[in-house]
């Protein structure tokens, strides 16, 4: 068995202590308790301290099993945009010993039947925009074995007065703290702190159960893989969403414990992002490949003042070489660093002296990680041929949540499985060449295939259809495209488009923003489809196409 393995010396992970109890015990930079950790980026320009965090965490967690009888154990999913208050209620849940389910705030109410089903929660958080949604997608499922109380998160409108409301009715300095979660006698690596969604590599999303030692290693892993970046000097703007892998652990928990500056950005616009990240003098942007190519071709940008960015991080997908390039060429000293992960685990990190010179890579191996490079029968290649990554890590996730056959899947002999193909070259480094799993990735957001093609086949003219991802040159990014067969058969060229755009609306109206098809709906007569009849989704015309295209570039490149 060939294993590769991070070089960088790993900490000793505790097993018997929670997440909560390491923000009491620790504090890696001697952060005052006074210095501000997280402020809002727009009104009402909430700010809490590296003290405050804990003090109101423990409060909450009392308000919490209080006003709404929160046990151990229990389930409190969270529909919330970045703020101040969604960062103190995710640290009370896991303070009282609940699990946090993070539910993206943009899901439709149809999406949220699936979500609600899976995350069986005693309580669900939503925003005033999110409420009505949320009762809607709670009206649409009748099968729930428990139907959650729905409480309102942040501020309250005349129509939702009448939601018990965090923080108004849940923080409350009368009350007793509650001591953190205490694991001092159990195995930390089978109790569940946070359940994120991934789609995994097929189907519906599924809830990542990550333990309080999955949560504990990022905290403690994270500093000796990039000591430069993770540390209480830090100062950035954070638009990566707490629904998020990156948001719950590159803000939510590590903010609280490393104590860096941390201004929350609810929703994202580039201009803002940018302009405000200059008037805060930050030291690090977290980026997506989106994000990167707008800052090298708006002249916008040019004009602001960024001397004090030391760290340009980059995440969601590997930045093509030209776009590092460039933003070397514009940020002169500027270290332009990548990682790679998935919901399920973290596998790798660029340091930005490589940046350049190891373009396109996605970097060494995080501390703790071992890895292997594996055929389709899961025998290890050559060393430098490419195959399936598969991963163990002090991060890789407990499972997903009521679904041991997926769990089951997912794992080879103790291995977790990514679905992603790449190689390994003489130096450590990785380098991602394809996707074995076909989900998508639009902005750094999951877009799972199939999800997409369960709406398309929910609308009552549609015969069979398929969705593929197709990538963009222009914003660096993979596009949803959709194939469809019609029941009754369009009379004309005109009719086939309409009947078209009428579906693409149809899909449009039920998924959230990332998940609109983009890349387009066409009609296919004939899908391809293997001898036991399962369509294959790499020879759509599209990925023919791409293909075609690959090769052709990778010719020319020989000559």
């Amino acid at each position: 068995m060939q294993v590769y393995k991070s070089h960088y010396a790993p900490p000793v992970i505790p097993t018997d202590i929670s997440y909560p109890q390491l923000l009491l015990r620790h504090n890696p930079d001697d952060v005052e308790p006074e210095k501000v950790i997280f402020e809002d980026f727009e009104g009402p320009f909430k700010s809490i301290t590296y003290g405050g965090i804990r003090t109101s965490a423990a409060l909450g967690a009392a308000g919490l099993r209080a006003v709404l009888g929160v046990q151990e154990g229990d389930v409190v999913a969270v529909l919330g945009t970045n703020s101040v208050d969604y960062a103190i209620l995710g640290n009370a849940i896991m303070w009282a010993g609940a699990t946090m389910c993070a539910v993206n705030p943009i899901a439709t109410a149809h999406e949220l039947v699936h979500y609600l089903a899976v995350a069986t929660a005693k309580v669900i958080f939503a925003e005033a925009d999110g409420i009505a949604r949320v009762e809607k997608a709670l009206e649409m499922s009748p099968g729930l074995k428990v139907k959650p109380i729905v409480a309102l998160l942040g501020h309250s409108t005349p129509e939702t007065a009448r939601y018990t409301t965090f923080p108004r009715d849940v923080l409350d300095e009368k009350r007793t703290p509650l001591p953190p979660f205490d694991l001092s006698n159990r195995d930390s690596r089978n109790v569940p702190a946070v359940i994120c969604f991934s789609s995994g590599t097929s189907g519906k999303p599924k809830g990542v159960f990550l333990s309080h030692y999955n949560v504990v290693a990022y905290q403690l892993c994270m500093r000796c893989t990039e000591p430069f970046l993770y540390n209480a000097f830090q100062r950035e703007i954070f638009y990566a969403p707490f629904s998020h892998i990156y948001g719950i652990i590159a803000a939510m928990t590590l903010a609280p414990f490393y104590g860096h500056y941390v201004v929350l950005m609810r929703r994202y616009q580039f201009e803002k992002y940018i302009e405000r990240c200059s008037k805060i003098r930050a030291t690090v942007l977290r980026l997506i490949p989106a994000t990167a190519v707008s800052m090298v071709k708006d002249p916008f940008v040019r004009g602001l003042d960024l001397k004090s960015v030391d760290t340009v991080m980059c995440a969601g997908a590997p930045l093509q070489a030209h776009v590092v390039q460039q933003m070397k060429e514009m940020m002169g000293r500027t270290d332009i660093v990548q990682g790679y992960g998935l919901s399920e685990t973290s596998v790798t990190f660029l340091r930005g002296y490589w940046s350049v010179k190891k373009a396109g890579s996605v970097g060494l191996l995080s501390t703790g990680v071992s890895a292997r490079i594996v055929d389709d029968d899961h025998n290890d290649v050559p060393h430098g041929e490419q195959g399936e990554i598969l991963v163990q890590s002090p991060y890789t996730f407990m499972g997903y949540k009521d679904n041991p056959e997926e769990t089951a899947s997912s794992f080879k002999d103790g291995w977790f499985l990514t679905g992603d193909v790449g190689r390994m070259d003489d130096d450590g480094f990785m380098w991602l060449t394809d996707r074995k799993k076909e989900l998508i990735k639009y902005k750094g957001n999951q877009v799972p295939p199939a999800e997409l093609e369960d709406v398309l086949l929910s609308h009552p003219n549609v015969k069979e259809a398929a969705v593929c991802g197709v990538w963009d040159e222009v914003q660096q990014t993979e596009l949803p495209m959709g194939y469809i067969s019609l029941r009754e058969k369009a009379s004309s060229a005109t009719e086939v488009q309409k009947q078209l755009q009428e579906v693409k609306e149809f899909v449009d109206s039920r998924v959230s923003p990332h998940k609109k098809l983009r890349g387009g709906l066409h009609y296919l007569e004939e899908f391809p489809k293997n001898h036991n009849g399962k369509l294959v989704r790499r020879l759509l015309p599209a990925k023919v196409e791409e293909d075609k295209k690959a090769a052709q570039k990778a010719q020319r490149a020989k000559l």
